[in-house]
Parts: structure tokens; sequence; C-alpha cells
């Protein structure tokens, strides 16, 4: 296959992942939204409350996640037993993830307290998790179906349900916070139960979409559901744990920031979760392209073509890079279009914010090309199932360079904003360095033609 039609292969697969990443993580930013008109304070309760979920979610995420590289490869050899016990494995492992996860949101409150979290803002995110953390399950077996369904090809599964999802928490989102059709108002904490309930009807349309298409329908597990198959489970927590980590590490700078952020008060916490999303959502679809490089990638490896893995790798990255690079012109030339989605620019009490998120978003220009370089390069790892390297480097530059010289330019510094955003393209720019270096290394005598 050619770099061309590796690229067009590749594109064809990456876009309803990515459709599907964005859709959603807008699940995220419509919740941000609306909050934000209910006030510059429920904007950060709720930034704070769902900082804290992303916390636990995302390394659960990324454990499960695992199913998609042992499928993909399982598909390239055609192992079909493998598959389904894979996807079986992956389920379970996702129900006993969930248990601990619930028992540390029930005591969210007093964990953000420790954390430092401004006193006015811990009543507000307890509204948000202790609903929201109804939807930690169904969430997790959103994450394995889609990895599956993505790592046989049918990617479109997964783009149609969460866009279905979208207008779903739209409508519940008014009805739960607002008031609506003779529901009482429940604000931040009709944004967490309209998160549940999302989550919820896309695992269950997941499920029946499964059951309908006949490529899909015989991996389904079937009883007995809890019984272990101890060579699968290990396999997947060898591949999914460290997996988990590097997430967990990666989330902490993000998500280590905004609790910093909070030190320096509600307005810049506000600020910090605007600019955050803004470039979290074009991440989203460096993050589909980087799920479509694994797949390829994978694929490749278990028909035992070692050329075309290190290609589709290779395609994945610099199609990451060439849009990201796009979206980060735009996030430094027109800040208040995309800050005015979130806040209201005529309202005088909504200025401090804008001028902050604006500064903030400067600097999210800059990183988006090594966000997408490390993005890529996770996925193109994983697609070879090599990711206890990449958990080292991950927690070396995330946790150590990024957070480190985060706290270093935020405080003797004196840099306080500015500095911990900084630290956050220190950390992504040595991540995207190290781990493209890693993946090039497993090839050291394959080219792309």
């Amino acid at each position: 296959m050619t770099i061309k039609q590796e690229i067009q292969a590749t594109l064809k697969l990456a876009a309803p992942m990515a459709a599907g990443q964005l859709a959603q993580f807008s699940l995220h930013i419509v919740d941000t939204m609306m909050c934000g008109r209910l006030g510059g304070l429920a904007l950060a309760g709720a930034g704070l409350g769902s900082s804290f979920l992303a916390m636990l979610w995302l390394p659960a995420t990324g454990v499960v996640s695992a199913v998609s590289p042992l499928c993909a490869q399982a598909y390239g050899a055609q192992n079909t037993h493998l598959i389904k016990k894979s996807l079986h494995q992956a389920l379970l492992l996702s129900c006993f993830l969930f248990i601990p996860l619930f028992l540390i949101l029930s005591y969210a409150q007093p964990l953000l307290k420790l954390l430092g979290q401004p006193p006015e803002l811990l009543p507000l995110a307890e509204q948000y998790l202790q609903a929201a953390r109804w939807g930690l399950l169904p969430a997790l077996g959103v994450a394995v179906l889609r990895n599956f369904m993505d790592s046989l090809g049918h990617p479109r599964a997964g783009m149609m349900v969460a866009i279905s999802g979208v207008f779903i928490n739209i409508l519940v989102n008014w009805i739960l916070m607002f008031g609506k059709f003779g529901f009482p108002a429940l604000g931040i904490a009709g944004t967490g139960w309209a998160t549940t309930l999302v989550n919820t009807w896309m695992f269950v349309c997941l499920w029946l979409w499964a059951r309908q298409t006949p490529e899909l329908c015989p991996y389904l597990p079937t009883l007995p559901f809890w019984r272990i198959d101890p060579v699968v489970m290990k396999e997947l927590l060898k591949v999914g744990l460290p997996m988990g980590i590097s997430i967990l590490t990666e989330v902490w700078l993000f998500i280590g920031t905004a609790f910093l952020m909070g030190h320096f008060g509600a307005i810049a916490l506000a600020a910090h979760q605007i600019a955050l999303n803004i470039a979290s959502t074009t991440f989203m679809v460096a993050l589909g392209i980087s799920n479509a490089s694994s797949v390829r990638v994978a694929q490749a490896m278990g028909k035992n073509q070692p050329q075309a893995a290190y290609q589709a790798g290779i395609v994945g990255m610099l199609i990451g890079l060439g849009f990201m690079g796009t979206m980060g012109i735009l996030l430094w030339s027109i800040p208040a279009f995309f800050i005015g989605l979130y806040l209201n620019l005529e309202q005088s009490e909504n200025l401090a914010v804008f001028y902050l998120a604006s500064h903030l978003l400067k600097i999210a220009a800059l990183f988006q090309i090594f966000d997408a370089l490390q993005v890529t390069s996770q996925g193109a790892l994983r697609g070879l199932k090599d990711t206890r390297i990449p958990m080292l480097l991950g927690l070396l530059c995330y946790g150590g360079i990024g957070l480190g010289s985060a706290l270093i330019f935020a405080y003797p510094l004196q840099g306080r904003e500015t500095g911990l955003w900084i630290g956050l393209t220190l950390g992504l720019m040595a991540a995207g360095l190290t781990l493209s270096s890693r993946f090039r290394s497993h090839f050291k005598t394959v080219s792309p033609r």
C-alpha cells in the first residue's frame, strides 16, 4: 500500500472516530456552556467537579481500551475466538473498576478540600459528582464497546450513538437544570444526572447496535458473564494498566493545573476551564486520528506486515500534526469567537474571565502541535501493544517535566496562570518528541514507501 493509499485508508477510519470523539466530548462542552448560564461561580464549580471526575474516569477508560489492540491484532490474524474472549473480559473488567471509582466519588467533597480548592466551590462540585458518579459504569461500558467496534472496522456505530447523545444531553440538561415540564430545577445536580442518563442511553444503543450487526453479534459475551479467563484478563491488564497510568499522568498534568489554578481564585479557574475546553475540543479530532492509527498498526501487525504498520503510524502522526497546526492558527487569530460560545461577552462581570482566557488560548495555540504528536504516537505504540515504556515516558514528561515546570513557573517565578500553561506546553513537547522516537525505534530497518 502506498502512502497516498494509507492516508486515504486512515482518513476513512479516522473521520467517524474523530466525529464520535467530538460528539462524546461535546457532552462535556454542553454541560459547561449551560452551567455558564447559571453564572461564573456555577461554571467554576461544575468545572472543578468534572475535572475530578475526569481524573478518575479517563484512566479507567484507558485500562479497558486495551480491548482495541487485542481485538485488532486478533482480527488481523483472523482469531475470532480471541476477539470474543477479549470483549467479554474487558466488559467484566469495567465492572470491577467501577466499584472503587464510585466509592471515591462518594467522598469527593472532603477530598477536594484536602486538595486546597476554594471553599465556595466545594458544595457545587459535590452536587454534580453525587449525580454523575452513577453514570461511570455505563460510561466504561461505552468505552469498551466503541473500542471493540472500532478495532473491527465499524466506527460508524460509535459516531452515530455519540451524536444522538449530544441532543439528548441538551434536552435533559435543559429539563433538569432549569426545571421544565414539571421537574424541579436541580441546577448543577441536573447536569450530573443528565450525564448519567446519557451514558446509560449510549451503552444500551451500542449494545443493541452490536446485537443487530451480523459481523459483531457473534462476539458479544454470553452467560456465565462473571467467568474470568485468567490468560486474557492478564493480557488486558498487561496492556491496559500502563495505558491507564499513562492517561493518569497526562490527566494529572491538565487536571493538576486545574487544581493549582483554583489557588488563584474562581476567575482564574473559570478562564482555565474555558480555554482548556476549547483546546480539548481540537484534541478530540487528534484522538480520533490516534485511535484510527492504533487500529491500522495493530491490524498490520496481526497480518505480520511491519512495513505497513510503520507506514500507518507515521501517516497518523502527519495527519494529526496537519490538523492541529491549522487549529492552532485559528485559536491564536480569533479567540473571542471561541470564548463567546461559553460566556456572554457583553456582560461586564465576564470581562476578567474573557481577558485571561484569551491569553491562555494563545499559549494553547502553541502546544497544539506537540499535543498532536504525543497522542498519535501513543496510538501507534498501542497498536504494537507497547505500553509499558510509554507509561514510564509519560511519568517523566507529564508528571516530571510538565507539572514540575508548571509549579516552578507559576510560583517561584511568579508566572501564576501563564506559568501553569507554560508547564503544560513543555510537558506535551517532551512527550511528543520521546514517544514518536520510541515508535520509530521499533522499525530501525523499515521505512515507508
